[in-house]
């Protein structure tokens, strides 16, 4: 991975600036203090003093020019030095970007061989509560028939109350079978839901997803709302407002529980198979 490079800080270069005039002060006072000295020596020798303070004078000059020049590079070496170590640190604590997918939860669930196998099983259940209430309603339409031909009297009228108890029957076990289908298709539900959180979970760990979430971009206020607080409560239902396309995983989570699902023993979606038919697992589950 390339890393940035590090850029230079307005307090960086402020520290340098000052480091740089504090070196030339002391070098002006160096330079001062010199030329006091050799003053002196020209006042108190004549010529042969005045020569040699000049010659001591300028030697003197040059090395402290190389003295301020090599402290010069070496302050500004160390404050560069210390702000690439500084970014360099920073860079490498810095958390990384996280990375963010999207799936459709309604096309997942509707795409799941689970799905198709689920409700395969609940047709099969509905079709057995709808023919034994056909068994007892034709039960009920023959006892009808009998009572009506019946002469009146206590016969008829005790044949009657037994058949006003098995019509109240009737139609209490009707109600139950709705409840019980309602039943077991909430648990189904509830179990791909269960499904589908694992699996996402395992997906954005193998492919370092940071987040998913389900998208609802796609939600429409219905035609039928009836009031402005339904149309508003569908809007503030909205989680996400946009989403690029490039963030839609909902086909690779799909790929991933159909496989599964086959993996563990269940099958995929038969279309020549009659409504009502349980599909049969290749293993036991």
């Amino acid at each position: 991975m390339i890393e940035p490079r590090a850029t230079e800080r307005p307090s960086n270069r402020s520290a340098r600036w000052a480091a740089c005039q504090r070196l030339m002060c002391a070098r002006s006072c160096a330079m001062d203090r010199e030329q006091r000295v050799g003053g002196v020596s020209l006042a108190g020798g004549g010529g042969s003093g005045a020569r040699a303070g000049g010659g001591r004078e300028a030697r003197g000059t040059r090395g402290l020019w190389a003295m301020a020049v090599m402290l010069s590079v070496a302050a500004l070496g160390v404050v560069a030095s210390t702000s690439g170590v500084a970014h360099a640190v920073a860079s490498r604590l810095a958390p990384p970007p996280t990375i963010v997918a999207t799936i459709d939860l309604e096309r997942v669930i509707n795409g799941l061989h689970e799905r198709w196998a689920k409700e395969r099983e609940l047709e099969v259940l509905k079709r057995k509560y709808e023919d034994d209430l056909k068994r007892r309603e034709s039960e009920l339409k023959t006892e009808s028939e009998l009572i009506n031909v019946m002469a009146p009297g206590p016969q008829r009228e005790e044949r009657a109350e037994g058949f006003e108890e098995k019509a109240v029957d009737g139609r209490v076990r009707s109600e139950l079978f709705e409840r019980r289908l309602e039943a077991r298709r909430t648990q189904m539900f509830a179990s791909m839901y269960k499904s589908i959180l694992k699996a996402s979970a395992g997906l954005a760990e193998t492919n370092g997803y940071g987040l998913i979430l389900s998208a609802d971009d796609t939600l429409q206020i219905p035609e039928t709302a009836k009031t402005a607080q339904e149309a508003r409560a569908v809007i503030a239902s909205r989680r996400v407002i946009f989403q690029s396309r490039s963030l839609d995983v909902t086909e690779d989570l799909i790929t991933l529980m159909n496989n599964q699902w086959i993996a563990e023993g269940g099958a995929a979606p038969d279309k020549s198979m009659p409504a009502g038919t349980i599909p049969q697992p290749s293993k036991a589950r």
